[in-house]
Parts: structure tokens; sequence; C-alpha cells
């Protein structure tokens, strides 16, 4: 996920990226605080030497549904859903999209989802292979990221749905 954020922010698919995250409860009473969207921020900077002005870091509860509710803060208070200029999406794990959708569907808060593995097939389609060694190989694998991959072309308007 968290090369996937990276990649969409260099390919351009974002001027800015927001990270929502709960505070990690295997750590608490640790000071200070360790915040999921604070560490993934600082791994993005650090790591990936993405420029820290284009994150923001958002504390939530520890939960999807925590994510959520501050997701549909911000994008009410931006105004994101249907100003001209301005666009919302989700993005995570393929492998968490599934529940993600069924929670927002739940929270009244439609925005499009997206897995952070397909910008890393966008940016590099050799990537491939590492991802099918990353999800352990095998024919399931292959096809997750053959899904991947077309969710990749879907955003790069190079897929079609229609057979001839």
């Amino acid at each position: 996920r968290l090369e996937g954020f990276a990649a969409l922010l260099r390919l351009g698919f974002a001027k800015e990226l927001v990270v929502v995250g709960g505070n990690e409860k295997r750590y608490e009473g640790e000071t200070p605080v360790i915040n999921r969207a604070v560490t993934i921020c600082n791994m993005l900077v650090h790591d990936l030497m993405i420029d820290e002005s284009r994150l923001q870091a958002v504390a939530s509860f520890p939960n999807t549904g925590g994510n959520i509710a501050i997701m549909k803060q911000i994008a009410t208070a931006k105004k994101l859903s249907g100003a001209p200029g301005y666009f919302c999406a989700g993005v995570s794990n393929h492998y968490h999209l599934p529940r993600i959708s069924m929670d927002m569907r739940g929270c009244n808060f439609d925005c499009p989802l997206y897995p952070a593995e397909a910008f890393l097939i966008l940016e590099d389609d050799q990537c491939k292979q590492d991802l099918v060694s990353r999800l352990g190989g095998g024919p399931l694998a292959e096809r997750m990221v053959e899904e991947i991959q077309g969710i990749a072309h879907k955003l790069k308007g190079t897929y079609s749905a229609l057979s001839k």
C-alpha cells in the first residue's frame, strides 16, 4: 500500500494525499502516541522521498468505520464530491476494498475506491511478477494481479470490457 501511495503521487493522480488512521493499539501508552496516519506519511517522506507538502495525516478512531467518518468529513469540508475540478477517491490494499466499500455504503458515503497496487503497475508494468510473489505466488496470486492490472488499465483509459 505504501509504495502504491507513492506511485499515485509520482504519477500525478493526486495533488495531495490525505492519510487517515488511528493510533496503534499495540503501543498504547507509548509517548509520543504512535498514529498510523502520521507513521505512513513519515515513511512516504523518509523512505520513498515524497514531498511532505503533498501529504496530510489525519488521526481517526483505530478502525475502518472511524477512518470513513473522517474521510466523509474531509470530503464534505473540502467540497470534494462534485465540485468542478475536485475529486475524491479512496485507496487501500486490494484485499481491503470490498469491506471498505460495504462500510462506506453503510455510512452513506460514495467515492470510488482503487487498489494501491494498481498505481504500482501503472508506474512500472514490470512489477507484476513481484506483486505475484508478494501475494504468495501461485494461480490465485496471478489472478489477483491480473485483476489489479485491469484496474490500472481502466485508470489509464486503455481497458475495454467490450468483446469484439
